[in-house]
């Protein structure tokens, strides 16, 4: 037989874990939003001025910090 606390902790698990699961497709969702709308006439003239393949991407270009 559970205990109160035992059914608690399961109702805790189970609402953290739809939470998260809610936050991330609202992460996902958020993200999708915030990236400009390309139509196809700019998209061929983005591919036209720089290729359709983007350049290999040297690490050391970059500048990364540890959190």
């Amino acid at each position: 037989m559970l205990t109160e606390n035992a059914i608690r902790e399961i109702v805790r698990e189970e609402v953290r874990s739809a939470l998260n699961d809610a936050m991330e497709k609202l992460f996902v969702r958020l993200k999708f939003e915030m990236l400009p709308y390309v139509s196809d006439e700019e998209q061929r003239e983005i591919e036209e001025a720089f290729g359709e393949e983007p350049p290999e991407i040297d690490e050391k270009d970059f500048i990364t910090r540890e959190l």
